[in-house]
Order: C-alpha cells, then sequence, then structure tokens
C-alpha cells in the first residue's frame, strides 16, 4: 500500500471522533480487540505501558508523563487523540538512546512516518480482512479500533521502555482498553459525551474507571465527592492501590506569566520543590502531579529511581501544543481545546490570571455533543467581544445553534462560518480595542487545530510550539 491507500483504508471505516447521537455500550466492542491482539501476537504487551482516562487533562498529563520518562533517559511511545493538525501526530515516539532503526539526534521525538505508516497497515490489513470474514455481516473495525492496532505495532517495532496510551473515549469499552499497564492515570472527571456515556457523573464515572485493573495501581486528580466515592470503591473491589493528587500528591500553584508557571510539587517517592512549566493554568500543575506519580510508579517498575532532574528537565521541556498556548501580539493569542464545563471554567479562571488581560475577545466553536449552553454561560461573562464559528466536522454545532445557546447580554456578537474568517475577524476587534486585549480561541480540539493551521502560515510560530508544528 502506499500511504494513500492505507489512509484510505482506514478513513473507509466508521469514524466516531466525526459522529453525534450514539451509545458507547451499543457500538463499542471490546471483544473485537481482544480477538484482534490475540491474532497477532499481542503488540500491546510487547512494551510495559501506563493508560490514562479522565474528561480533561489526559493528553496534557500524557504529555508530561512522556516528557518526565524521556528526561530520565527511557526510550517512550504516546498515542493520543484527536489529532491537531496531522493525522500522524497520534504517533510519537522520543529517540533517547539508541534506536534499531537508526541514530537519530539525541533527545529528539519523532511522529509516525507515512512509509512506516504505509507498511503496518499493509501488514495488519490481510489479518483485519480475514477476521472481519468471521463477523456478522457488514460488520468492520473503527476508525479508531485500527488506529490503536497501528499505535501497538508499531511501538512494539520501536522496542520501546515504555508506551503511554490516552483513552479515545470513555475508558470501559476503549479500544485501549486491552493493555496491561503498569500503572493507570485518571484525571478530573465531569460530564462530557453525555449521549455516547450517559448524563450521570456517576455512569460517566464508572465507564472512566473501567480501565482500572486488578492490582494495578491508580493515580488520580482529586474528583467530585460522587466520583471520589465511586473511584475508592472501584479501586478496593479490584484491589489495586490508589494514589490522590492533593493528598498522597501535593501540589501548589505560585505564579504565572505568558510563557511559563512555577508550582510546587511533592510526590510520592521525593519532594521536587519548585517546578517551571511552559502549560498554563492551576488545572495543569494538578496534571503535572498524576503525571509526576506515574512516572514514579513507572521508576519502581524498573526498580530505578526516578531522579528530581528528570523530572524538573521534563516538566519544564514538557510540549503539548493547544493547551493554554498563546501567540505573542499584540494582540495576543491564545489558544485553548477546553472543550468541557470545568475545563472552561479552568481556562478562564487562567487566562484572568495572566497579566495584560484587560479585554477578552472570544472565537468560539463547540461541538453539538458537548453541554453548549453551560460551556456558554461560562465563557461569555469574561468576553468583551464574541465571534461565533464552526469547525469543518460533521459534530460541530453551527453558528445559527450556537447563538440560540448564548446567555442573554449585551456583549457584541459577530459570526462567521469558518474559523480562518473568525480569527480574522476577532484580529480586526482586538485592534481597535487597543493594548491589553486576548483573543482566545476554544470550545472545541477541532476549532484550535484549524486556527493553529492558519496562524502557522500567517504569524511567527511561538518557540514552544515550533516541534510541533
Amino acid at each position: 500500500m502506499t500511504f494513500e491507500q492505507a489512509l484510505d483504508y482506514l478513513q473507509s471505516r466508521v469514524n466516531y471522533e466525526n459522529l453525534t447521537g450514539y451509545k458507547t455500550q451499543k457500538v463499542f466492542k471490546l471483544q473485537r480487540m481482544k480477538d484482534l491482539v490475540q491474532r497477532l501476537g499481542h503488540p500491546e504487551r510487547q512494551v510495559p505501558c501506563l493508560h490514562v482516562a479522565g474528561s480533561q487533562g489526559k493528553g496534557s498529563t500524557c504529555a508530561l508523563t512522556y516528557s518526565i520518562l524521556k528526561a530520565a533517559g527511557y526510550r517512550v511511545g504516546l498515542y493520543t487523540s484527536p489529532h491537531l493538525s496531522s493525522f500522524l501526530e497520534r504517533f510519537r515516539v522520543s529517540n533517547t538512546g539508541s534506536s534499531p532503526f537508526g541514530s537519530p539526534s539525541a533527545d529528539s521525538d519523532e511522529t509516525l512516518s507515512e512509509k512506516d505508516f504505509a507498511r503496518i497497515v499493509s501488514g495488519l490489513a490481510p489479518e483485519i480482512n480475514a477476521y472481519e470474514q468471521t463477523l456478522g455481516a457488514g460488520e468492520k473495525l473503527t476508525f479508531f479500533e485500527v488506529t490503536t492496532l497501528v499505535a501497538f505495532k508499531y511501538f512494539a517495532e520501536r522496542r520501546l521502555d515504555v508506551a503511554l496510551y490516552e483513552v479515545g473515549l470513555g475508558g470501559r469499552l476503549d479500544s485501549t482498553n486491552v493493555v496491561e499497564p503498569v500503572a493507570c492515570g485518571i484525571t478530573r472527571i465531569s460530564r462530557e459525551h453525555v449521549k455516547a456515556l450517559g448524563f450521570s457523573l456517576i455512569r460517566i464515572g464508572t465507564e472512566k474507571l473501567g480501565i482500572v485493573k486488578p492490582g494495578v495501581p491508580v493515580v488520580t486528580s482529586p474528583q467530585w465527592k460522587s466520583v471520589a466515592k465511586l473511584t475508592q470503591q472501584i479501586a478496593e473491589a479490584q484491589n489495586a492501590p490508589l494514589y490522590w493528587v492533593g493528598q498522597d500528591i501535593k501540589t501548589e500553584s505560585l505564579a504565572m506569566t505568558q510563557n511559563a508557571q512555577t508550582f510546587r510539587v511533592k510526590g510520592l517517592d521525593a519532594d521536587y520543590g519548585t517546578l517551571r512549566m511552559p502549560l498554563l493554568g492551576e488545572h495543569q500543575a494538578e496534571n503535572a502531579g498524576v503525571a509526576i506519580g506515574l512516572a514514579e510508579l513507572f521508576a519502581r517498575f524498573k526498580k530505578k529511581p526516578l531522579g528530581v532532574r528528570a523530572v524538573i528537565k521534563g516538566v519544564q521541556e514538557v510540549q503539548w501544543p493547544g493547551r493554554m498556548e498563546v501567540w505573542a501580539g499584540p494582540p495576543r493569542i491564545i489558544l485553548d481545546t477546553a472543550h468541557t464545563v470545568v475545563g472552561v471554567t479552568a481556562l478562564r479562571k487562567a487566562v484572568s490570571r495572566m497579566p495584560g488581560t484587560r479585554r477578552i475577545v472570544l472565537v468560539l466553536g463547540i461541538c453539538r455533543d458537548k453541554l453548549v449552553r453551560q460551556i456558554c454561560q461560562s465563557l461569555v461573562p469574561a468576553a468583551s467581544a464574541i465571534v461565533l464559528t464552526q469547525p469543518n466536522n460533521p459534530r460541530a454545532l453551527s453558528v445559527g445553534e450556537l447563538a440560540d445557546n448564548l446567555p442573554s447580554s449585551r456583549i457584541p456578537v459577530r459570526i462567521r462560518e469558518s474559523v480562518p474568517e473568525a480569527l480574522e475577524e476577532a484580529l480586526s476587534v482586538a485592534r481597535n480595542y487597543g493594548e491589553d486585549t486576548t483573543i482566545l480561541v476554544t470550545g472545541s480540539i477541532f476549532v484550535v487545530g484549524e486556527a493553529r493551521d492558519w496562524l502557522k502560515e500567517s504569524f511567527p510560530i511561538p518557540e514552544r510550539a515550533a516541534h510541533w508544528s
């Protein structure tokens, strides 16, 4: 297969990242993944792994853990979804140490190449096709199931020391939930994907916590009272050691500038003192607590100390674009993929703490499966002007529907059908307002991805995002 043919093979399948209105318990079938990994000789077992679920912050937590373990000298794989710009960025490996595929520069990262993607899919296709012949009429593996198999195969080929898997949706029935992790991470759980997972916080929590395995240690963020109780119950039922950020791992936010924040951390095995991190907001300090706990548990598994220097370096050098990502102005532009009520509330708080933010021009686009009205109620009061838009994705809420969900206010609202047009309008408004104006682009990873692509063509790339461009 060529890269284009391999991509076509993948895209011919149902992609639930682009759909709404389904229920995971009806359409997600984990048995298919169990069958396939067995047929393939269990590639997911060839590399020790860490598994992370949650409603917000799980990608940031994975990126932080990846960066810390890389700084500790391990060769690390990272599988996340969805992507911001390029499909291949979902698959990332560090090149610290020797590599069976050559000798890249020390401490470099790389994404899966088009050549390797085509080769891996070509190798998987015969097994997938043969297996699908045993299924019911018309039943096929999904887009995400195949991409997860690609990740398993790719990381096994690279002979990594450890792989990090971010859950795609939910947890219990997610395609990644065939792994046998060294430890699990649970970030904040809140109401999201309510049509797919259920509206009840307990129902959503049950799905997310479905990745907890017998005897496997768990590091969790602080949770709502009902979810905290559920977490404790599930961990006890699985005889899984449970570590809480805020109790077993202590984090304290100190200060924040436009480019970094400082915070203190006392982990499970060491006091790391004051750390500096380019990911902004108190919520990211909390995510760092989960990441440090996961890295410490992996170090225990390897029977090697993690080392304070690895944590300091890893946290300081983490790269995770689209999360409070600042493009220097004027006007200053902030990109953030927040898409839950808890996420946008944390974002609003973080932006308000940034110096030089007197006015905010909000560029907002949301997917229809989110709690749209509540998200708008959280964000709109902070804005001086609003530009509504919609990303090029089937799940996107139309600008008209989005406008209907705005709370009543005297804040001027403009509507632009595409993300680039919305950014151009926001820049015009911000320049009229003058200094101390920030453009905040948020509501969906798809909005941020399109905004970032447009900005890369129109403005210099911020230093800490250049590696991911």
